[in-house]
């Protein structure tokens, strides 16, 4: 929508736009004498200059909100770059971030993972009770030479109830 023809209604939408009182931009616009309230209220409801005063505000507050989300967005990118700051400018002054820093850096490129893989006891602990039972008993009948030993690479995962009915079938 271009400027308003009329001059005083373009600064006055303008004042609005920016968050002065509607009676206070009827003043500033020029416009003088009593009742300047209910004048300034009636001009903001014509339908030009409300229109304007909102795509005033809406140009206003783009680029505040852009600069806003830019500044909100924090992204893997930034996180890393930003822990090698810290990590290279703060060895002397402050070795334990700096420590900390190299620290979180080499777990995100995988550096400090455990070659064995992940701990056993992590994955018993969210199994539910039966199941373990269940494994307890399969592994006491291999023990006891009552069901075949299975051969397992690491990080392989077995069902040893299927592997128990597998070896049945064979023989």
């Amino acid at each position: 929508m271009p400027a308003l023809k009329n001059h005083k209604h373009e600064l006055f939408a303008g004042f609005v736009a920016k968050g002065e009182r509607p009676a206070r931009a009827y003043a500033l616009a020029g416009y003088q004498g009593k009742g300047s309230d209910q004048s300034a209220s009636r001009l903001l409801k014509t339908s030009l200059v409300r229109a304007r005063v909102v795509e005033l505000r809406e140009s206003l507050e783009a680029p505040a909100r852009e600069e806003a989300i830019a500044r909100a967005t924090i992204d893997r990118e930034y996180v890393l770059s930003k822990l090698k700051v810290i990590a290279e400018d703060h060895a002397r002054d402050n070795p334990g971030a700096s420590v900390r820093a190299l620290e979180l850096l080499g777990k995100e490129i995988g550096m400090f993972r455990d070659p064995r893989g992940p701990d056993a006891s992590e994955f018993l602990e969210h199994m539910p009770m039966g199941r373990l039972q269940q494994m307890i008993d399969t592994i006491d009948a291999m023990l006891a030479g009552n069901r075949p030993m299975i051969d397992v690479s690491p990080g392989e995962v077995v069902d040893l109830e299927d592997s128990a009915e597998d070896e049945a079938a064979v023989h």
